[in-house]
């Protein structure tokens, strides 16, 4: 019987657990973000390249700056939600999920796209027009750069979704761990009772 009590009392004293589901999208965010940061970086050292050879893409540079933005935002994301000092997983969900249904489906519009490519390729050209050259595996190329943008997509869904499903539990972790702005309902009562029984108290 004391073993029991022993049990009891240990697991009223551990700590409460971080919700395995939340933790698993924080770390999906923050490699998401990861990806981001080192593709932003990959497209800068392009446009430099192609700058000092006298190719210069205006685009280039605004695209990489506007990719280390994401990376960064995701980054801090989830950081904030590993650590536990995000309020809520909803917002973050939310925008995680809307940026999965817009990767997903420039992934599907670019992998049909390769795919129509790599027929053209396929095709015997008409009668005395010159084949396409390189269609095909420009083709396969755009069908792997669709392929990776889907995937993207599907880690933001994945994330998203864990995100929604451990939002009570997280919001009720921080709530025990004393990181909630809102006071347990028993603090106020008490608080209230507290201040019920000096305005009751005669004074001198």
């Amino acid at each position: 019987m004391s073993d029991d009590y022993l049990d009891d009392e240990m697991e009223r004293d551990a700590p409460p657990s971080f919700p395995a589901g939340v933790r698993a999208a924080g770390i999906i965010w923050i490699l998401f973000g990861s990806l981001g940061l080192i593709s932003a970086v990959a497209n800068l050292a392009m446009a430099g390249a192609a700058a000092g050879a006298g190719n210069a893409n205006p685009g280039g540079p605004s695209g990489a700056v506007c990719g280390a933005i994401f990376g960064v935002v995701f980054l801090m994301v989830g950081i904030q939600t590993i650590r536990g000092t995000a309020k809520d997983t909803l917002g973050n969900s939310i925008g995680s999920l809307l940026f999965a249904a817009f990767y997903l489906g420039l992934g599907v519009v670019v992998v049909v796209g390769g795919v129509a490519l790599g027929q053209l390729g396929n095709q015997p050209p008409a009668p005395g027009a010159p084949a396409p050259a390189g269609a095909g595996m420009a083709g396969q190329v755009i069908m792997l750069f669709g392929g990776i943008m889907g995937l993207f997509g599907l880690m933001l869904l994945v994330a998203g979704v864990l995100g929604l499903m451990g939002r009570s539990r997280y919001k009720q972790w921080r709530q025990d761990m004393g990181l909630s702005s809102r006071r347990p309902a028993g603090r106020d009562r008490r608080r209230r009772d507290e201040d019920d029984e000096d305005d009751d108290r005669p004074r001198r």
